[in-house]
């Protein structure tokens, strides 16, 4: 459909108009394309320092749990000592 644009200048205001924001959406939809992706990049980031994260927690949980058993078997060997020593007469 074309629009007769002969005289009336109305009709050419409207079609500058219309020209007008057709540029000024396009460039916003570049600037939300840009958004976008640097956001997708930020995320892709941040789920990887995620996991690294589980990964060290996880590392530590079980070097926690390992000297936990540790100071168990401290305890244990502690209290055999104590024993020990309380049976030794002077």
């Amino acid at each position: 459909m074309q629009i007769n644009t002969g005289r009336d200048l109305s009709t050419i205001a409207q079609k500058r108009k219309i020209e007008t924001e057709i540029v000024l959406l396009s460039s916003d939809m570049k600037k939300v394309e840009r958004m976008v992706l640097t956001l997708r990049t930020e995320n892709r980031a941040l789920e990887n320092q995620k996991k690294r994260i589980i990964l060290e927690l996880e590392r530590n949980a079980s070097l926690l749990r390992a000297q936990e058993s540790n100071l168990q078997r401290i305890k244990v060997d502690l209290g055999t000592q104590k024993k020990r020593l309380n049976t030794i007469r002077y």
